[in-house]
């Protein structure tokens, strides 16, 4: 009897997430975040469901989270180098110049990082009120953040 559940890699492998709706292997601890993982996204992302799933308009936003208190070493060490990876992946997948463009969710901390790392231009803050730099990051009364 052949074995049922999917190989390593198989896109049947992958789980669909319900609250993002793309296909995803998730990446909840630094562990997960690393420059080939996110060259391999963006285009994933991009190719397998922006474009041919929901024909998400080209020069609209695609977000990437970073679902958990990430600190600075980790996003210096780990989400930063993802993040750069997604943007070269975005790029080459769609010859050599994004057609979208790269948003970030997180925690207040990630999403200032990321953004003042010219690696995102959106930011999406998780509603994680014990996350780093949450309050610090809270919007004003225009709806805007004065940190990121």
């Amino acid at each position: 009897m052949e074995n049922a559940l999917p190989k390593r890699g198989d896109r049947a492998g992958r789980r669909r997430n319900s609250t993002r709706g793309r296909l995803s292997e998730p990446a909840e601890s630094a562990r997960g975040f690393h420059l080939y993982r996110g060259r391999g996204s963006g285009p994933e992302c991009r190719d397998d469901y922006a474009r041919n799933v929901i024909f998400h308009p080209t020069g609209s936003a695609i977000y990437f989270a970073v679902d958990f208190d990430a600190s600075e070493v980790e996003i210096e060490s780990r989400t930063i180098p993802f993040f750069e990876g997604v943007g070269k992946g975005l790029a080459g997948s769609a010859g050599g110049t994004a057609d979208y463009r790269v948003g970030v969710y997180g925690s207040g901390r990630v999403c200032r990082m990321i953004v003042d790392a010219n690696l995102a231009e959106f930011a999406w803050l998780a509603q994680a009120t014990r996350w780093g730099e949450y309050r610090a990051t809270l919007p004003d009364s225009n709806g805007t953040s004065s940190k990121i």
